[in-house]
């Protein structure tokens, strides 16, 4: 069917002013905003609108609550980062549902006041190195909250959390270490010091006969400078109460010499052939004669040698 040309004409022209209309009404058409859903403050929301949030149930939203009577409520949303099983996925997207308002100051408690049910309802730590971590401090009773790394599973995370959220103050006043009479559970309670350090001070002490200086710790192997510092102040060494086993000069044999930390192999032997040919020793500074005796081993040994 063919429309005439003034008839197309028309039609043409009515399409085009339905397409011009169509497109100014586009463009003056304001774009709808979008919806921002409603935030909750987490300081003051309840449970039922916790559990409205995505992947918040009962448990989570439990553990949310403990934590805002805890630690008198949040202070940001990072906050839930130190929650057990909230990572920073979840905390992404609950901050488009949470605001955090009417802050108050963090509020820490003693980690030696509190029982292992609490320490887990807390939510800061897996249930079970929660009930590690209270079975530790109730057994080794540590002198302060570095002692902790010592607890299996401790990490600079879980470290970082501790140190936040708690103190740590003794039930009982720490009485200072006398090493030469300290057993080896005695000096596990010193910070830094485990099962094996303190048997290997242990060991070096019986070699040594005993110390003369507290010192002398730095001697054992696995304590370094900086742990040393540590555990300083609070050891000591009394000769006088426990005097220190010496070694008779003119009797000791190559071996029993050589047992000594600061006695070498080659100079123990050299020590018992002077000896045999020269005759005992007079005074301590005869051992200077030696080969291979200098002045600062022998200050070493002075304290541990006897002459007859």
């Amino acid at each position: 069917m063919r429309f005439p040309k003034q008839q197309r004409r028309g039609i043409i022209l009515l399409l085009s002013i339905i397409a011009l209309f169509l497109l100014l009404r586009w463009y003056f058409t304001p774009s709808p905003q979008p919806i921002t859903p409603p935030q909750l403050n987490l300081n003051q929301a309840d449970s039922s609108q916790l559990c409205t949030l995505p992947g918040i149930g009962p448990k989570r939203a439990q553990t949310i609550l403990n934590y805002r009577k805890t630690w008198n409520g949040f202070r940001n949303l990072k906050e839930l980062t130190h929650l057990y099983n909230f990572n920073d996925s979840v905390v992404k997207v609950l901050s488009r549902f949470l605001v955090v308002k009417d802050t108050q100051p963090l509020k820490k408690r003693n980690l030696n006041t509190i029982d292992s049910i609490t320490l887990q309802r807390y939510g800061l730590f897996a249930p079970w190195f929660a009930k590690r971590l209270y079975r530790y401090i109730h057994k080794y009773h540590p002198k302060d909250i570095h002692a902790l790394w010592r607890v299996y599973g401790m990490d600079s995370t879980k470290m970082a959390i501790l140190k936040r959220y708690f103190y740590y103050q003794p039930k009982h006043t720490f009485m200072p270490i006398e090493l030469n009479s300290a057993t080896a559970q005695r000096l596990m309670q010193l910070p830094g010091i485990g099962k094996t350090l303190a048997k290997r001070i242990i060991k070096y002490r019986y070699r040594l006969g005993g110390f003369v200086h507290k010192s002398q710790l730095k001697e054992v192997y696995g304590i370094d400078e900086a742990l040393y510092r540590r555990i300083a102040p609070w050891v000591y060494v009394d000769t006088n109460k426990y005097p220190v086993r010496k070694l008779a000069v003119n009797e000791a044999t190559a071996w029993q010499l050589y047992r000594h930390p600061y006695f070498t192999k080659e100079l123990a032997y050299r020590l018992v052939k002077y000896r045999k040919y020269y005759g005992p020793f007079e005074n301590a500074s005869d051992l200077l004669k030696l080969y291979g005796m200098d002045s600062v081993r022998w200050r070493r040994l002075l304290p541990y040698l006897k002459i007859n």
